[in-house]
């Protein structure tokens, strides 16, 4: 059997590997939304020059725009998949976090003898707080609803703008 001290090491060790696996997994996170962030950039910088190519009324703009406003659903789809995959694989680190930070206090005042300094609780465990505020993954998963509706509005725009200058009710939309 081993000992409390042991046993407090030992939960002490798990901890700090949960807090670095908590810290790379949101690194991650961050490096990913950030490739998400750029082809979606991307894609409406696209959207934008073709507009610009547009000198003659043409149903292909249009269609173009269709297709890349699919790419971009399929795009903001995955994005938003691995955005729920990381918050629920970090908040089992946070919660196995906040129950070791519980257990090492109890467990250091078993051990700790009256003149040591009493056991601060933990980080994680303090920003329970902090549940209710917006975390980065919320604010991205607002970004892939953003981008869900920006792509077909676009797209939409164009397909009225081309019947429109096709009917010549208005004059070419390019620039």
């Amino acid at each position: 059997m081993t000992s409390l001290a042991e046993q407090y090491r030992l939960l002490f060790e798990h901890y700090k590997l949960a807090v670095e696996d908590v810290a790379r997994m949101s690194d991650r996170r961050r490096i990913n939304s950030d490739v998400y962030i750029g082809l979606n950039t991307f894609l409406l910088t696209g959207m934008v020059f073709l507009l610009s190519l547009t000198h003659q009324p043409s149903w292909l703009f249009p269609g173009l725009f269709l297709l890349i406003t699919v790419l971009a659903w399929f795009i903001n789809r995955t994005w938003k998949n691995s955005l729920v995959s990381y918050r629920a694989f970090i908040h089992l680190r946070v919660d196995f976090i906040q129950r070791a930070e519980r257990k090492l206090q109890q467990m250091y005042q078993q051990i700790a003898t009256p003149a040591e300094e009493p056991f601060e609780i933990g980080i994680f465990v303090k920003e329970t707080q902090f549940d209710n505020q917006p975390g980065f993954t919320r604010v991205e998963l607002q970004l892939t609803r953003l981008f869900g509706i920006i792509f077909p509005l676009i797209t939409l725009i164009a397909f009225v703008l081309a019947g429109l200058t096709t009917l010549h009710i208005v004059p070419l939309f390019g620039f």
